[in-house]
């Protein structure tokens, strides 16, 4: 795509429109200054549909970011981000011990096998943030996709069979979709007539899944888009003499959402997690649009143990990066969000291999961080048996390995040439992905001292003496030997005791495993 002689990728197929005012080209900068906002915004929407989906990190003045561009990464002062609102951390902690989370992803544009609300209107005229949507404030739109779920009749939908079907795969917590930006509302509100018990299923989708969740120990979270292109009142921008003021119907929408949050925190019993999605992306979308330090408040309130994520535009409990890992972080929890398909629903697109499902997990693990992995049932409301298929790999992973995984945190060795580590305790877990020869060598941490090391994966590993691995600790590295026999193709795992906790532990960086001079 060709902006001004500057060149953009192509649109990516089923991805958000992304950017700020951090990331417009000089061309958008120059008209924005000369008060030609309405072009300078149109173009720039360009520039959004060609973007890749990316991520978002929120900073307090003093610590690491997660990423080195601007528009992805929210800062904020100590003060302010002192001032807000977070979850006690004993239950942030115990959401970092679940490390992999489901994310159930299904909306009215799975009718057409086309992504979440980005499948339902033509991306080639959206404008920043919802332009095309933008309302009179009285009528909701009456294009097809708002009569889509009529015929929305899921008579394969068994909600303890999917709850079933993700603790096979291996997950240890779900996050459903109870509204995207399109408006839909999958559970029984009784704020909106745009619901899925006016459709020929009739019943409270959300409200199943959430019980069968509870049913089988499951824990559970809720994804809600603060984005709404059905409701007349939903003008967060886009008036006033910049084009940049809230609309004078935006006050309803915002009484409106406290009362959609009040719902789905007080109908459902626990409630462990609750996914915004209204990211900042270099002021894209800003706190001020949903009152969002008040409703934020008001969601811990009601479920005060539960984790929140950074997009609502305050700093939340966790980051979240999206179609990508993020670095190793140790300071703040991150939860990377990525699609077994390409699109975020069920499109019956090409799906990644389990292979690359656990070397997603593999990496996020080790980088300190959680996976949350997007699959889409099927308009019939089952999952693609291949899918399926592909997730039970997984969970026959896992159910060998996930003592490597579940429970532990990132280090001491993040991102090394041979793969990284997590630990648990005083045990380090080596996922070996990348052996060169048969030895793997790295620096020791400093003060804790070898007691044992043994393989984990691999072949003829039973946990037995044949498990164990000759190693040596000289000029302050440790060097372990790995018959070439006994590496695992997919990754190999070598648990490594110390003879103390691990967890104060400084992350140790990769020197290639030379001696020091």
């Amino acid at each position: 795509m060709i902006f001004r002689g500057i060149r953009f990728a192509d649109p990516v197929k089923g991805r958000e429109p992304q950017g700020g005012f951090a990331a417009r080209p000089a061309a958008i900068i120059l008209m924005a200054r000369h008060g030609r906002w309405s072009a300078a915004l149109g173009a720039l929407s360009l520039v959004w549909l060609a973007l890749p989906a990316q991520a978002q990190w929120a900073r307090r003045a003093g610590m690491p970011g997660g990423s080195s561009v601007p528009y992805l990464v929210e800062d904020f002062s100590a003060p302010a981000w002192d001032a807000s609102n977070y979850a006690p951390p004993a239950d942030v902690a115990r959401f970092q011990d679940l490390r992999f989370g489901l994310l159930v992803s299904f909306g009215i544009t799975t009718r057409h096998q086309t992504d979440l609300s980005w499948g339902a209107i033509d991306r080639a005229h959206r404008r920043m943030p919802d332009g095309d949507s933008r309302s009179d404030g009285v009528h909701p739109p009456t294009d097809p996709w708002v009569d889509w779920a009529k015929d929305l009749k899921f008579p394969d939908f068994n909600a303890d069979r999917w709850v079933k079907q993700a603790q096979d795969a291996g997950f240890k917590y779900i996050v459903f979709t109870a509204k995207h930006h399109e408006g839909f509302h999958f559970w029984a509100t009784q704020l909106s007539e745009f619901k899925v018990t006016n459709t020929p299923f009739g019943r409270d989708l959300l409200g199943e899944l959430i019980a069968a969740c509870h049913r089988a120990g499951m824990p559970v979270g809720i994804y809600y888009s603060e984005r709404d292109w059905y409701r007349p009142s939903y003008q967060p921008t886009g008036f006033g003499p910049d084009g940049r003021q809230p609309g004078p119907e935006h006050p309803k929408y915002i009484d409106y959402q406290f009362g959609a949050v009040r719902e789905l925190l007080t109908h459902y019993g626990r409630i462990d997690i609750f996914w915004w999605d209204a990211f900042w992306w270099g002021g894209m979308f800003t706190k001020e649009m949903w009152d969002a330090e008040r409703l934020t408040r008001e969601a811990r309130r009601l479920q005060p143990h539960m984790v929140m994520n950074n997009r609502a535009s305050v700093p939340g409990d966790f980051d979240t990066p999206e179609q990508r890992l993020g670095g190793f972080q140790k300071w703040r929890p991150f939860e990377a969000a990525v699609s077994l398909e390409e699109s975020w629903s069920y499109t019956g697109g090409k799906p990644k291999s389990a292979q690359e499902v656990i070397a997603l997990l593999v990496k996020s693990a080790t980088n300190n961080g959680n996976l949350l992995l997007s699959i889409g049932p099927r308009w019939a409301g089952n999952f693609d048996p291949a899918e399926v298929g592909i997730l039970r790999e997984v969970g026959r992973w896992l159910e060998r390995n996930g003592a490597s995984i579940y429970g532990t945190r990132g280090g001491p060795w993040p991102t090394h040439a041979w793969g990284g580590s997590t630990y648990r305790g005083a045990t380090a877990f080596l996922h070996a992905t990348a052996i060169t020869g048969e030895q793997i060598r790295m620096r020791m941490p400093d003060g804790p001292r070898v007691r044992s090391v043994r393989l984990m994966s691999g072949p003829a590993t039973d946990g037995g003496s044949d498990a164990h691995l000759d190693y040596a600790v000289a000029d302050g590295h440790l060097a372990i030997h790995v018959p070439a026999a006994r590496q695992d193709r997919t990754d190999t795992i070598i648990a490594i005791e110390f003879d103390h906790d691990l967890t104060d532990t400084t992350p140790i960086a990769d020197d290639g495993g030379a001696p020091p001079r």
